[in-house]
């Protein structure tokens, strides 16, 4: 008897064989590591998304303020600051075509502009209209804002700005975006010798 069932044991087919310990321990290694990689790669692919959108919500929303900002720049009778050939300053001021002086300003910005500071929300371009006293938000999370006035020949009035504006992105990254406005006719109903006292309404 005891025979017959070494024969029986001996006789099984090797192609029918179970899976042994070792085996079943490699298939759930690499269906836990390809597990793992898909995760990672689905977290990736989710935080890049977000990241995309915030990014493309804060560069519409500054275009619109900057578009906004040009368009009455170029209809401007004069520009009064900054200085032709001066400095790069950080903001700008003009006589719109109405005839009613504006300044553009950035508040409560940081001293220095924050690489990958994710808590930094950056400041507010505003513009102040200096007769009425009016103050109106253009943009926010601008981290800087940079005007430059080009020199022009003596005793004509410049008519061109560039401006340069750096907005807080996704995770603080700095985003920057830069532009340029021409003033097509300057009116000449606001002379380079006009007081400022009569733009500002003062007496």
């Amino acid at each position: 008897m005891n025979r017959q069932r070494v024969s029986r044991c001996s006789n099984v087919d090797p192609s029918r064989r179970g899976f042994t310990l070792a085996e079943v321990l490699i298939v759930f290694a690499l269906a836990t590591l390809l597990t793992v990689i898909v995760y990672r790669m689905w977290i990736s692919a989710t935080i890049y998304s977000v990241n995309l959108e915030e990014r493309i919500t804060v560069l519409r929303s500054t275009q619109i303020g900057l578009t906004h900002m040009m368009q009455e720049l170029q209809r401007a009778r004069r520009l009064l600051y900054p200085a032709p050939g001066g400095d790069v300053q950080a903001g700008l001021s003009y006589v719109t075509g109405e005839g009613e002086p504006v300044l553009i300003s950035l508040e409560n910005a940081p001293a220095t502009i924050p690489v990958d500071d994710p808590t930094q929300r950056g400041g507010e371009v505003v513009r102040v209209n200096l007769k009425t006293g009016e103050k109106r938000r253009l943009m926010d999370r601008v981290l800087a804002l940079q005007c430059r006035v080009p020199a022009v020949p003596s005793g004509r009035d410049s008519d061109v700005t560039w401006i340069t504006v750096t907005v807080a992105g996704p995770g603080g990254r700095p985003l920057f975006l830069v532009t340029g406005a021409h003033i097509s006719a300057p009116d000449s109903c606001c002379p380079l010798d006009t007081p400022p006292e009569r733009l500002w309404g003062v007496e």
